[in-house]
């Protein structure tokens, strides 16, 4: 296990190291000293984050579970091409989630326990893949996520018109259907194909070649809840911070009912082909 200065991951102790270092942005962005700036920023990220990210939406996608499952009606395609990937620096956007953070982390240290893994629930025995699969020359993107309040970095799919309102003021809840299978809530993937399913209309899917969009969010899941059937929910129940949908479905997802959990931090512009 990790060690920070002398604190060790995974455990209270570096929770209350981290509530102290806990920055209202991350240390790689590009426009940290305009903390007050008025609009948000799209930053072209670097080589190595770029491959990163690239290399992350080809290793969560899988070719044999194109087309199938309700959402992916009308899919038919063989590979998905990574055109460009973006930094949404939006300094208010991220102060707010970094405030959700914090109070997170400090309601953890005051419970005297950190976050139960998601392998670790009962009914969701393996690790988040897009955590994961941040090993080796990509686990460079895992050192600022805070895995002691399960923060990762999620898939949303979304249409292109959307995503300006997304990075400009981040998500709402509240348009969300509360006839959802899981109620009102923001809805997340770890796998490319479950996300790409939403980039454009089932009935009225893009050409092949034509770009679309993903964001790659960070999400604070904090206490996690299994669920196995659906269920319309406001919140999520008991005590806990999040659901994760699991069981019978083809796809784990993730679904947060604060928008100030989530911020989506990057921009992918890809295409079927």
């Amino acid at each position: 296990m990790a060690y920070y200065g002398s604190q060790r991951r995974g455990t209270v102790d570096y929770l209350k190291y981290a509530v102290q270092k806990n920055e209202l942005c991350p240390p790689y962005w590009t426009n940290r000293g305009q903390f007050w700036a008025s609009q948000p920023v799209l930053v072209p990220v670097d080589e190595r984050t770029k491959e990163a990210i690239k290399a992350l939406v080809e290793e969560t996608w899988n070719r044999h579970e194109v087309g199938r499952g309700r959402d992916a009606k009308n899919l038919s395609y063989s590979k998905l091409v990574v055109k460009n990937v973006e930094r949404v620096e939006n300094l208010q956007l991220f102060k707010k989630y970094a405030t959700a953070r914090r109070e997170m982390m400090e309601r953890q240290i005051r419970k005297g326990v950190v976050c139960p893994a998601v392998e670790t629930i009962c009914k969701s025995r393996e690790q988040v893949a897009t955590t994961n699969l941040l090993w080796g020359q990509k686990a460079f993107m895992k050192e600022d996520l805070y895995l002691e309040v399960n923060e990762h970095y999620l898939f949303h799919g979304t249409t292109v018109d959307r995503i300006g309102g997304l990075t400009s003021i981040g998500f709402n809840v509240g348009q969300s259907d509360s006839n959802n299978m899981f109620g009102r809530g923001i809805y997340l993937a770890e796998k490319t194909n479950k996300a790409d399913q939403y980039a454009d209309q089932r009935d009225a899917r893009s050409p092949h070649g034509h770009r679309l969009k993903l964001i790659l969010c960070r999400t604070l899941l904090g206490n996690v809840c299994a669920r196995e059937a659906p269920e319309r929910l406001m919140a999520p129940p008991g005590n806990f911070d999040s659901v994760i949908v699991d069981g019978r479905f083809m796809y784990r997802e993730f679904v947060v009912y604060d928008d100030s959990r989530l911020y989506p931090e990057y921009v992918i512009t890809y295409s079927r082909e």
